[in-house]
């Protein structure tokens, strides 16, 4: 309990340092709009740029504190969502996600209207089904477009289809303290 605490209290203070993001057309104007709608199934969305741009803290806050769950995905063949929850999660973030692993996941990442099952193996032992419908499905990545030019013409014409691919080039928050400190004085 005392460490629960202790990572809560680490939590709220970092969200108070989180500055407001900036706002990108092609998210607010199109992606989320989407969202909003009720679809058999959804575009994921794809943010891709250099570290330290704010990538990952900006997926999180399109949804409300407390209901995104943030997966680091690097070097995974498939992302492990046990701890997903539909009653809770409105947003999952797939930190570092791959091309390859998003192609080997499709079922997942058009988030449909059934039940998708996961970890399949050939005994199918350690198989769960998650329930995506409705949820927010983000990928942050350093390299996507890179990886892209690797595939076959129709891996890559089924990711373009079906992602919203935002180009990250200067940090994706707003610097308050910089406009304040530009601000004249009184």
């Amino acid at each position: 309990m005392a460490l629960a605490s202790r990572i809560e209290a680490v939590r709220a203070t970092l969200r108070q340092q989180i500055k407001p993001r900036r706002f990108v057309p092609e998210v607010e104007q199109v992606w989320l709009v989407e969202q909003r709608q009720m679809r058999k199934r959804q575009r994921f969305l794809v943010l891709e740029g250099p570290s330290c741009t704010g990538k990952t803290v900006y997926a999180t806050t399109l949804a409300e504190v407390g209901r995104t769950l943030e997966l680091n995905c690097a070097s995974t063949v498939e992302p492990d969502l046990r701890a997903f929850r539909p009653d809770l999660h409105t947003c999952v973030v797939f930190d570092e996600a791959s091309c390859e692993m998003v192609l080997r996941c499709k079922k997942l990442f058009q988030a449909p209207d059934q039940w998708v099952s996961m970890s399949h193996s050939q005994t199918n032992c350690h198989s769960y089904q998650v329930w995506m419908h409705g949820c927010m499905l983000i990928v942050c990545s350093n390299r996507w477009s890179q990886e892209l030019t690797r595939l076959s013409e129709c891996d890559r014409s089924w990711l373009v289809q079906n992602s919203v691919h935002v180009q990250v080039d200067s940090p994706l928050w707003v610097d308050t303290d910089s406009a304040l400190s530009r601000s004249p004085e009184l």
